[in-house]
């Protein structure tokens, strides 16, 4: 049985230090820039520094096989991911960047209309794992709080969402570690922003989704070669964090094996050729 389809996200960490050192600066921009392109092109839209979410449903297969060609598509990256996250999206993925910069966030809560009226449809007593991703573009930051340090900033906002019991996962992306209601995570974004106005007047986005599970792709998309399983979701049990595909070693063992095979089936034919004229040459002897 597959995995049904849901919306997916992708979440990543780039090793920015190795990029440079092979590539120079110009060139390892341009990997962060490749990969972009690549996942939008395969129907994904950028949600946080580092984070983009499919924009319809998706089969497990389907995605893995995107994160499973990165290395090809993407080649200067291959060995440089430092971590790649597949979120399984149980349900909406909600914006509350509007919600965020009014001066309604007191109403918001207590008021369903008011939440309506900001996209924010969901039921309240819903109990779930919670993803949070965001994206602070730094020249819009810098241009709303031309006094303030940008680096600080996702520094104050890692330790507020860790208060609240949320794990960062990537720069930008956060997990709880424990299920929460919608009303609980509603009331934490709200005061996030109550309590950095500054910062959420900057961010372009602030997503909260609903998670089924998160599972482990960095070997994956570093070098491929890795055979989905199909099996169905059990959505009873914790499933964070407790799959990974390929270690390195093993990654690397079964490219190599790949490329062993391609080579002899490549040159199957020209031995057998070469035997064939050997055997001949034989028979005229």
């Amino acid at each position: 049985m597959e995995y049904p389809k849901t919306r997916k996200a992708i979440n990543y960490d780039l090793n920015w230090k190795g990029l440079k050192e092979k590539y120079g600066t110009s060139d390892a921009i341009d990997v962060y820039t490749d990969l972009i392109d690549y996942l939008q092109s395969c129907g994904f839209e950028k949600t946080g520094e580092s984070s983009f979410t499919s924009k319809t449903e998706m089969s497990q297969p389907k995605v893995v096989k995107i994160i499973s060609n990165i290395h090809k598509k993407v080649p200067n990256s291959s060995g440089f991911v430092k971590n790649l996250h597949l979120a399984y999206v149980k349900e909406q993925v909600y914006d509350f960047k509007n919600a965020l910069n009014t001066n309604q966030t007191s109403k918001i809560l207590k008021d369903d209309k008011t939440l309506s009226e900001f996209g924010l449809n969901i039921n309240p007593e819903t109990s779930a794992k919670r993803s949070i991703s965001f994206d602070i573009p730094e020249e819009v930051f810098k241009s709303k709080n031309p006094d303030l340090d940008y680096n600080e900033a996702y520094s104050k906002i890692k330790t507020f969402l860790e208060k609240k019991g949320y794990k960062r996962i990537q720069n930008s992306v956060y997990i709880s570690e424990k299920e929460k209601t919608n009303t609980e995570t509603i009331s934490d974004m709200l005061s996030l922003s109550e309590t950095f106005p500054e910062y959420g007047k900057a961010m372009s986005k602030i997503l909260v989704g609903t998670l089924e599970k998160i599972d482990d792709y960095t070997d994956t998309a570093n070098f491929g070669n890795v055979k989905v399983k199909k099996k169905a979701i059990d959505s009873s049990k914790d499933n964070t964090s407790n799959h990974k595909p390929l270690t390195l070693a093993e990654a690397k063992h079964i490219r190599e094996e790949k490329e062993l095979q391609e080579w002899k089936e490549k040159n199957h034919k020209t031995i057998n050729n070469d035997n064939q004229k050997d055997k001949s040459d034989d028979i005229e002897l």
